[in-house]
C-alpha cells in the first residue's frame, strides 16, 4: 500500500525522492530508456518487511511497477517528440522563408495565412501587390492575369493539385514565366481546407 512504500525516480542526471525513502530497505525496481537515449529507473522500497512466504503480493507490485514505468516512458517520449517536431518546424520555416521559391498558404476564402519573403518580393516586383498575411490573392489581384488564378482555384474543387503557367511582361518588355502549383490540404479540426501555392 502507498503508506508502506517510498519511491525514487531517476531520469538522466536527475533524481526525485518521496518522503521516507531509504535505499537500506528491501526494494523492487524497474528501468526504462527514452527515445533520446536517456535511461531512467524507478525504485520502490518496502517500509514494512513482508513474511518470507508472501511472494504473491510482491509479484503484483512488480507488475504494477512495470506498468508505471511503461507509462512514464511513454509520457516522456511524447514530450521528446513534441520538442523535436517544434524544433523541426522552426528550422523548416527558416528554410522556406529564405527559399528562392515563392510559397504561400491560403485559407478557403483565398486569404493569405502565410507568405514567405520570395512571395512578397514576387508580388511587389511583378504585380505591384502586397501579398502579405491577411490579403486576398484574388480581390487584391489586378489585371487580366487574375483570371488565371481564379480559374485554377475553381478547379481545386474537383482536384487536390493544379499546375499552370503564368506569364508576366515587365515595364521594360521583359517576359517572365512562372510555374505555379496549387495543393489543397485538409484541416481536420476545422473541417476546412488550406491551399499551398508554390511559384518557381
Amino acid at each position: 500500500s502507498p503508506e508502506n512504500t517510498a519511491v525514487k525516480i531517476q531520469y538522466g542526471n536527475k533524481e526525485f525522492y518521496s518522503i521516507k525513502f531509504n535505499s537500506f530497505y528491501k526494494s523492487i525496481e524497474e528501468g526504462f530508456e527514452t527515445l533520446d537515449g536517456k535511461k531512467g529507473l524507478i525504485q520502490v522500497v518496502l517500509l514494512e518487511q513482508k513474511n518470507e512466504g508472501d511472494e504473491t503480493f510482491i509479484k503484483e507490485e512488480i507488475n504494477l511497477l512495470n506498468a508505471i514505468s511503461i507509462n512514464i516512458q511513454a509520457k516522456l517520449d511524447q514530450l521528446i517528440l513534441r520538442k523535436n517536431i517544434f524544433n523541426s518546424e522552426i528550422r523548416l520555416n527558416k528554410i522556406i522563408d529564405h527559399s528562392s521559391t515563392a510559397y504561400m498558404l491560403l485559407n478557403q476564402n483565398l486569404d493569405i495565412i502565410y507568405s514567405n519573403k520570395k512571395s512578397l518580393e514576387f508580388g511587389k516586383t511583378f504585380y505591384n501587390l502586397d501579398l502579405s498575411k491577411g490579403k486576398n490573392i484574388i480581390t487584391d489581384q489586378r489585371g487580366e492575369k487574375s483570371e488565371d488564378f481564379e480559374l485554377a482555384f475553381s478547379k481545386l474543387d474537383a482536384s487536390n493539385e493544379i499546375q499552370f503557367i503564368n506569364e508576366h511582361i515587365d515595364k521594360n518588355g521583359g517576359i517572365h514565366v512562372f510555374e505555379v502549383r496549387l495543393f489543397k490540404t485538409k484541416v481536420p479540426k476545422l473541417k476546412e481546407f488550406e491551399i499551398i501555392l508554390i511559384a518557381t
